[in-house]
């Protein structure tokens, strides 16, 4: 995923430098990046967003935010004046926005229904060690964020 988003920025004529997750964080955050991406199994975007919260460099986080709730409080507050965001991308498709607009409106009740499914065999989401966060983490943050989001 990290090669993913060093393509596009680079797309978009943005200088980037890549960080492993074996590297020394600090070393890379020594550099001082004008903003971070973290494209990290979930279990260390927390801890690797609270190092990069407490340079006050902004960042993006892949979803999900995080595997649980320890450490949220203090990332809420380290990064209270630091552009940030987890990247729920479906926020930014047509559809979904169209979604968004439409229940902004005063329509009464709205009853949503939201299904996923993925060939668990062809997911993407364990790692070479074979340990992942699970498919609900990792792929139906896409729901709950659209139907949080947009109503």
């Amino acid at each position: 995923m990290g090669q993913r988003h060093a393509q596009n920025f680079q797309t978009l004529g943005q200088s980037v430098s890549l960080a492993d997750i074996e590297d020394s964080l600090e070393n890379a955050l020594d550099k001082r990046p004008d903003a971070c991406v973290i494209a990290t199994p979930a279990r260390t975007h927390v801890p690797i967003a609270l190092k990069v919260s407490e340079r006050k460099i902004p960042f993006l986080v892949e979803k999900p935010l995080s595997h649980n709730l320890n450490g949220l409080d203090i990332l809420e507050r380290n990064s209270k004046d630091i552009v940030n965001m987890v990247a729920c991308n479906l926020r930014f498709h047509p559809a979904y926005k169209l979604l968004a607009k439409l229940g902004s409106r005063d329509m009464g009740k709205v009853l949503i229904r939201a299904n996923f499914g993925y060939d668990y065999n062809k997911w993407k989401g364990v790692n070479q060690r074979g340990e992942g966060e699970g498919i609900e983490l990792e792929a139906g943050t896409h729901e709950l964020d659209y139907i949080d989001w947009g109503f």
